[in-house]
């Protein structure tokens, strides 16, 4: 966060050692994309809420868009997760992908860890994110009918190495991040994350042209973990899917 206005934050030493045993294990930094993400949207928030653990409770009777993009999420990651090394067939020629999607949904929102009001209102949604997840579906496995399910939900670490750079590190700084899906053909993989609404603009992951950080680190850190996990292995692009708008915006992709 070097030259970064932003970054200019002070803390008493309770706080700073919260900071330290939050973001320091075991001699070494780690971080993810979306605790970067967060910092650079409001340092203060992200000390809030993920160092201090301060929150917002809220206890509307409402059925939050976290608790709808969690189901979807985890539906999804069941449904590749079975096909895991096997090719992607177009959800419309199953004969029983209403039942299976059907199935997964009942499971996960048996399962699923909320409030008493939430996990109700959700159960009575089931019938319309049933048809959000068979309607994305169908998009998507026409989109990557052919291509083979490489991982779901992976999980990779990886020390940071800054090539070609002056800035000197106290000590080896690890990022992390985990994969909604990767996807295979032939040699070469793709990076899937799923957003339930909003995707972010292609602007927003990249440097701008006068050295602007980007404001979405995520596709970014996943693209570098693969290649450092898979060195002989070319990446094809990476991309962010819209569950509600079942539509792709590509950020990286190799010509």
């Amino acid at each position: 966060t070097a030259g970064s206005e932003k970054s200019s934050l002070s803390f008493n030493v309770e706080t700073g050692k919260l900071v330290e045993d939050y973001f320091i294990k075991d001699g070494k930094i780690t971080i993810s994309a979306s605790s970067m993400q967060s910092f650079y949207d409001c340092p203060r928030s992200m000390l809030f809420s993920r160092v201090l653990g301060i929150y917002d409770e809220n206890e509307e009777a409402k059925l939050s868009s976290l608790d709808t993009g969690n189901v979807l999420h985890k539906v999804l990651e069941l449904y590749f997760g079975s096909c895991k090394g096997k090719e992607i067939v177009n959800f419309d020629s199953l004969e029983n992908g209403f039942e299976i999607v059907s199935d997964l949904l009942e499971k996960v929102v048996g399962e699923y860890n909320s409030n008493f009001i939430n996990k109700t209102i959700l159960d009575s949604q089931k019938s319309e994110i049933q048809k959000q997840l068979i309607k994305f579906l169908s998009w998507f496995t026409g989109k990557y009918e052919g291509y083979r399910v490489f991982a779901t939900e992976y999980a990779l670490s990886d020390v940071l190495e800054l090539e070609e750079s002056e800035i000197s590190l106290p000590m080896e700084v690890w990022i992390n991040g985990r994969i909604d899906l990767v996807l295979a053909q032939e040699e070469e993989l793709t990076i899937i994350d799923y957003k339930t609404r909003t995707v972010p603009s292609i602007s927003g992951c990249r440097i701008g042209k006068n050295g602007e950080n980007p404001s979405n680190f995520q596709l970014a850190f996943y693209t570098y973990l693969l290649e450092k996990k898979f060195e002989k292995v070319k990446m094809d692009k990476a991309a962010f899917v819209s569950i509600k708008n079942c539509s792709e915006t590509v950020i990286y992709q190799e010509l």
